[in-house]
């Protein structure tokens, strides 16, 4: 996806947000609805935070890697 854009496939699904430091330890997670964006931006706005990885919440399964731009 080009840098900017979330998928419509992650912000219609209950997602698991969990957010890693550059040594790739957790450091947070949560679990939101519809509200993907907003816990995007508020992770970012962690200089800790150097990505996220989002997981569909229900199955658990990956769904996809936020990385800084």
């Amino acid at each position: 996806m080009p840098v900017g854009e979330i998928s419509s496939y992650v912000s219609r699904r209950l997602i698991s947000v969990r957010a890693y430091d550059a040594l790739g330890m957790m450091v947070d997670a949560l679990v939101c609805e519809g509200g993907t964006v907003r816990a995007i931006e508020r992770y970012f706005a962690d200089n800790q935070v150097a990505y996220l990885q989002l997981h569909n919440a229900a199955q658990g399964c990956f769904s996809c890697q936020v990385d800084r731009a």
